[in-house]
């Protein structure tokens, strides 16, 4: 009578914490891109910050009054006639 074989039993490969090292790993991102990003607005409002405190050149005011002045509009009635007698017509 033959013996029978014996039966191996084969163990699985235990499963590295491969998931755990990944998370850490971008959690690791996230933190330095939200320090980088906290950085990069810190700096930029700085800009903003010291180029208003540059104080606008004085602008004389007879200078733009005489601009205005200067200014032909043209005779706005006969143009807003134009557009009553277009809007009777509706």
């Amino acid at each position: 009578m033959p013996q029978p074989e014996p039966v191996i039993m084969q163990v699985p490969p235990t499963p590295t914490p491969v998931k755990g090292k990944t998370m850490w790993l971008i959690v690791g991102l996230v933190v330095v891109l939200l320090i980088i990003g906290g950085i990069y607005l810190l700096q930029s409002r700085q800009k903003v910050s010291q180029s208003s405190k540059v104080s606008p050149s004085p602008v004389a005011t007879d200078n733009l009054e005489q601009d205005l002045n200067s200014v032909d509009v043209g005779d706005l009635e006969t143009e807003f006639d134009a557009v009553d007698q277009d809007l009777q017509s509706l």
